[in-house]
């Protein structure tokens, strides 16, 4: 093989090559787009992906089973709250919990944080006491207010409906051919109330 010749044959190979490359090569949109697995979901089936939506009250006393019922993120959100704001101690969380102090520590170990305890108090503090005391008032007003039943609603019509007479025959006018005593019976069989007093006016031809 002559120099030509090989430099011919190297030149062609290496113009393959880099058109194979070219066109392997992502350009354009394809380069800059970023897909996700969701991207190809159903509205449907991103709704079933979401969480069921939970709601406290971070300023009302709970019972330990309804303190089980919400996630333990709220959980934690919750006793730190108490912790924090009104100066719960860990005696006073197991009172209002009504569970043992081993049930506690293991509420308390199974928590995504950690709660922070102020030092070790004997007495209550006056935020925790103000606590209590606000619940147990709303807690009393509470039947008081059920008791208390909502007066009825009266419909707009009633009103209207009450001040329209009841249908009756108030004039009117009949022409017939026939004696006198027929024609008091024909007034009687067109006339509602046989006991009512009613005007007449009466014309006649012969």
């Amino acid at each position: 093989m002559t120099n030509e010749r090989y430099v011919y044959t190297q030149d062609q190979r290496e113009r393959k090559s880099a058109a194979t490359g070219a066109r392997a090569k992502k350009g354009g949109s394809r380069s800059k787009r970023c897909t996700l697995p969701s991207d190809h979901l159903t509205p449907a089936q991103k709704r079933k992906l979401n969480g069921q939506p939970e709601a406290i009250n971070l300023n009302r006393p709970m019972t330990f089973t309804e303190l089980k019922q919400i996630s333990p993120t709220l959980q934690f959100l919750y006793l730190d709250h108490l912790v924090n704001v009104h100066k719960a101690r860990r005696v006073d969380l197991v009172e209002m919990l009504g569970i043992a102090p081993m049930t506690m520590q293991r509420l308390i170990k199974a928590l995504p944080g950690k709660l922070d305890f102020m030092g070790r108090r004997k007495h209550q503090a006056p935020e925790w006491t103000a606590f209590l005391e606000r619940a147990a008032l709303e807690a009393a007003q509470a039947p008081e207010a059920e008791t208390q039943a909502p007066a009825p609603v009266e419909p707009e019509n009633a009103t209207q409906a009450a001040a329209e007479p009841t249908p009756a025959i108030l004039a009117g006018s009949i022409k017939v051919r026939c004696t006198a005593s027929a024609m008091l019976g024909a007034l009687l069989r067109v006339l509602e109330d046989k006991d009512r007093e009613y005007t007449f006016e009466v014309s006649f031809t012969n």
